[in-house]
């Protein structure tokens, strides 16, 4: 911005230049014609004064007539608009066209560098889009954390752009040769660091260059919205955000269907008014998080911590899996459970063994009839002191 600021005070010198010549034309004739209206006073005063010795009738003639040529210059330096104006009017003239031309040249000149500083941001613009699909990871992570500085005041047309690219990026792969079980939660690496700090600091800022869009959205309920989620702007679906830091994140209205939450820490984030269908928060931290409006439809909460977080003021909690979670009294899980949420059968299970998962339903009858023979086959027996022991039978030896 330098360069920017000493140009600015070139220009306001040639300003200040072209006034000055202005000001120096119109004054001058003014100076001159005062100067000349003075003149007659002094002359007679000398007149007078070198000619003491001449006669009364010639010094009343001479006065008479020294009189007269006063009164003549008196009428013609007389103040006349008119005259003055028909006698400068081509300075005037002159003056105005180069007053003008300056005008018309600085507005060309400024309008030419702001050309000129568009086109440098847009090329730079360019390098960071570029930059994100070197082969190089170094490349890629510095491309990321250039997206930032179009994130400032003043870059208002690119918010957008960089919450798309952000999001599409983080929706990739984070690694190039995923492992082939994909349940657990997929590590961070350097580049996914960076582009979750970009997607974090540009749902904000894109989101208050779509205002029409977010308020839509929150007058439409659930069914409408789903129907909207092909042609909406600001589409975060199926984001990949495991173990991410998003702790404090403003994500107010954000569209995050089917993503991946898992081990994500929201702590004292704002998800109020957030449409989350089936995304998965499975251990993720939610701490005094703020899901006030929000649709968490079949999202997968299973042992989250949920301390502090006023849950039952979500929107929305059908088929949402809520077993084994954290932070959450019986009085909450019931009112969750009320809303469509799906809770341990004993909820005080949740706040004691919460990082034990209950077996999915088609497990549980194998686990069932796995225990059972060895449920069956503990009695208890008295030893002859009459203290009380406990021997399992064994089956018959095959």
């Amino acid at each position: 911005m330098r360069w920017l600021t000493r140009d600015l005070w070139k220009a306001g010198i040639a300003m200040a230049g072209i006034l000055l010549l202005l000001v120096l034309t119109v004054g001058l004739p003014v100076s001159a014609a005062s100067a000349h209206e003075r003149a007659p006073g002094l002359a007679t005063r000398v007149t007078v004064q070198t000619t003491p010795t001449e006669d009364a009738t010639v010094t009343e003639l001479n006065k008479e007539k020294l009189a007269q040529e006063v009164q003549q210059l008196k009428n013609q330096n007389e103040p006349d608009p008119i005259g003055w104006l028909r006698t400068n009017v081509s300075i005037l003239l002159s003056t105005l066209v180069v007053v003008i031309g300056g005008l018309f040249g600085l507005g060309r000149w400024l309008g030419d560098r702001r050309n000129e500083r568009e086109k440098r941001v847009e090329e730079l613009f360019q390098a960071a889009v570029t930059g994100l699909g070197d082969e190089k990871e170094g490349a890629k992570i510095g491309a990321a954390i250039l997206l930032r500085t179009f994130l400032h005041p003043g870059y208002e047309r690119y918010y957008t752009q960089v919450f798309d690219l952000a999001v599409a990026h983080l929706r990739l792969p984070r690694t190039p040769k995923p492992p082939e079980d994909l349940d657990p939660p997929q590590q961070l690496t350097p580049l996914s660091r960076a582009l979750i700090v970009v997607f974090k600091e540009a749902f904000p800022c894109a989101r208050s260059q779509n205002k029409g869009w977010s308020q839509s959205l929150k007058r439409t309920d659930i069914q409408t919205r789903f129907k909207l989620t092909g042609i909406q702007s600001l589409d975060a679906s199926g984001i990949q955000l495991d173990y991410a830091n998003l702790a404090e994140a403003d994500l107010s209205q954000v569209w995050m269907c089917q993503a991946s939450l898992r081990k994500t820490d929201l702590t004292g984030a704002n998800l109020s008014g957030a449409y989350l269908w089936k995304t998965n928060l499975s251990g993720a931290y939610l701490w005094k998080t703020n899901l006030s409006g929000a649709n968490l439809l079949e999202a997968n909460l299973c042992k989250a911590d949920l301390s502090e977080t006023d849950l039952e003021d979500a929107l929305s909690l059908k088929d949402t899996d809520l077993r084994g979670v954290k932070g959450l009294t019986k009085e909450q899980l019931e009112t969750c459970k009320a809303k469509g949420a799906i809770i341990d059968e004993d909820p005080t299970i949740s706040s004691s063994q919460s990082t034990v998962s209950p077996p999915l339903p088609s497990q549980s009858n194998d686990i069932q009839a796995t225990l059972a023979p060895s449920a069956q086959g503990s009695t208890p027996t008295s030893d002859a002191d009459g203290s009380s022991a406990t021997s399992s039978k064994s089956g018959p030896e095959s």
